[in-house]
């Protein structure tokens, strides 16, 4: 069991993860969703606020990039962008990100039923850069947290810098170390190319069971097909106080290749406890 040898899930190389002051109010910066249809910041059934060292101006509700009569969400990174507050700082850290996490107030104190479904729906723009065209570094686009825990339990992610285009889920453990060597891998698979999402939507749906011991599980489909099965621990004793961020994280940026700009889309975020009431 995972709290034996008190390892922490964490995403190495990616370390500089924040951690939310769940569910202070005084962390949500004024770019706080309000428009149709994100109104009141809920949506997909869950309640949600702006994360931690997001930075100003870099989100929107915009028409569909397919379907101009759907609204869908923003996000943007660009070269130099990073974002702080009192208790964070992605600077430090040659990060940036907007997130948006899950203020978990329905089912405590887990944050999470016992078992769960998510969903979310991701696009880039065409012409976004990859691999060995952008900095080293994880550019995340959905992951698990446990409170008070730095770094995520479960993450969907592109390692850029190097020449594959790989889309991999990852779940990790700390090491102890400084970032980027701050985590080590407990188990990764490949599940697409990050060349899937650049000018067309992707369906990712995961299923978790959340445990600290064997009896854990995560199943990964895109567009409807699976393309991972794990068992074993998904969180950490006692499995309280898991949320979910999505948006745009691009952390530990390094190599000396600038950031050329990203556009993330995403629509149809949510969860249930039955697969067919997600979001479509």
């Amino acid at each position: 069991m995972i709290h034996r040898i008190f390892v922490v899930f964490c995403v190495g190389f990616l370390a500089s993860c924040g951690t939310e002051q769940l569910p202070s109010s005084s962390n949500v910066s004024k770019q706080s969703v309000n428009q149709h249809p994100y109104k009141n910041n809920t949506w997909g059934d869950g309640y949600w606020r702006v994360a931690d060292a997001s930075i100003e101006d870099n989100y929107a509700v915009v028409p569909d990039p397919e379907k101009s009569e759907t609204m869908v969400q923003k996000f943007t990174l660009r070269e130099g962008d990073c974002g702080k507050t009192a208790t964070w700082d992605d600077c430090q850290y040659n990060s940036g990100r907007y997130e948006f996490y899950e203020g978990i107030r329905q089912f405590k104190p887990r944050g999470q039923a016992k078992e769960m479904w998510y969903s979310w729906e991701v696009r880039l723009d065409e012409g976004t850069k990859w691999g060995k065209r952008q900095p080293i570094g994880p550019i995340i686009l959905g992951q698990f947290k446990q409170n008070p825990i730095n770094c995520p339990l479960i993450i969907y992610k592109h390692q850029s810098g190097f020449n594959d285009s790989n889309m991999q889920v990852m779940i990790s453990a700390d090491t102890g170390r400084e970032p980027p060597n701050d985590c080590k891998t407990v188990a990764t698979k490949t599940v697409g190319s990050i060349k899937d999402l650049i000018g067309n939507w992707v369906r990712m749906e995961m299923f978790i069971r959340w445990s600290d011991d064997s009896d854990g599980y995560l199943e990964v489909f895109l567009d409807g097909n699976k393309k991972m099965t794990y068992q074993g621990p998904t969180c950490f004793a006692p499995c309280t106080n898991i949320y979910r961020k999505y948006g745009l994280y691009f952390a530990n940026q390094r190599g000396g290749t600038p950031l050329s700009e990203i556009n993330a889309y995403y629509k149809n975020v949510g969860r249930s406890l039955k697969r067919e009431n997600l979001p479509k």
